[in-house]
């Protein structure tokens, strides 16, 4: 039969664990002082807060060319505007979005939901999508090429409201500053 390890031998890992945790905890809060004071974070009215690029596929169907503002390095409100010429025009169509952007540093999380105006020429009318955005976003901390890529769902569109593309993909790069 084993012994039974005694009281002392049970909490003696935890004590050598608190011990050494504690200064390991404290140097690295020192070296992230250390950094935080030599390289502080931009402030938000620092980082870039427009940015204007070109999205393939994504929320605008086909293509879009968009103009984006960021508010406080967070919030986003995008238009976008898409022209598809062809035996039935499609023209124009305009996604409309708000968005917020998660992370810091140049990595971000973007989730966005906003609406997609497409004039239907047939029917000479304007008929209003539902549409979504979760994507990966390289943003530079200053001015520079920005591009991201992402799930973008189009939720209902077309007269009857019954078209949707719910594995829907996009891709889109340009420049913010």
């Amino acid at each position: 039969m084993a012994p039974r390890p005694t009281r002392i031998a049970l909490l003696l890992p935890l004590l050598v664990l608190l011990l050494v945790g504690g200064n390991g905890c404290a140097m690295l809060h020192a070296a992230a002082t250390r950094e935080a004071m030599y390289h502080p974070p931009p402030k938000p009215e620092d980082l870039p807060n427009q940015a204007v690029y070109f999205e393939l596929l994504g929320n605008g169907l086909l293509y879009t060319v968009n103009y984006e503002v960021i508010i406080d390095g967070k919030v986003t409100a995008r238009f976008g505007g898409m022209c598809y010429p062809g035996a039935q025009p499609t023209c124009p169509v305009a996604p409309l979005m708000i968005g917020y952007l998660l992370g810091y540093g140049v990595n971000k999380l973007e989730l966005g939901l906003g609406g997609l105006w497409i004039y239907n020429q047939p029917m000479r009318g304007w008929t209003l999508g539902q549409t979504a955005t979760v994507a990966w976003r390289f943003q530079p901390q200053e001015a520079g090429f920005m591009w991201k890529i992402g799930w973008t769902p189009i939720f209902a569109v077309g007269p009857a409201q019954d078209e949707a593309a719910p594995v829907w993909l996009g891709v889109a790069s340009g420049y913010t500053w």
